[in-house]
């Protein structure tokens, strides 16, 4: 018989807060996020209160990359890293589908 002292269970409360606010951050993150292919260039969007925009055209762009744990490939998202001409680096994190994506933008580069 297992007993728990008063101690154990404001620990247990203490990391289920924790454990729920890194859940609703990734569900944010997660729902907030665009990423866009055109015709001419990839658009990516990011955040809540406050908005980034990144625009990247094809011509500009050296590579693409998916980063993807194992949780990531299981619910089948993932990290999408877009790297432009001058070492420009932008990291799109909690995408959908990420390897569709990537092979998508590929067949629109060239």
């Amino acid at each position: 018989m297992l007993i728990f002292s008063k101690g154990d269970h404001e620990i247990f409360v203490i990391l289920f807060g924790v454990f729920i606010l890194a859940l609703l951050k990734g569900l944010i993150v997660f729902k907030t996020n665009e990423l866009a292919i055109t015709n001419q260039r990839i658009i990516g969007k990011a955040g809540f209160v406050s908005r980034d925009t990144v625009e990247l055209k094809y011509e500009k762009i050296e590579s693409l990359s998916v980063a993807q744990g194992v949780l990531g490939r299981i619910f089948g998202c993932g990290t999408v890293v877009v790297r432009g001409t001058g070492g420009t680096a932008v990291s799109f994190p909690y995408i959908t589908n990420p390897v569709a994506f990537k092979n998508k933008a590929m067949e629109k580069i060239g």
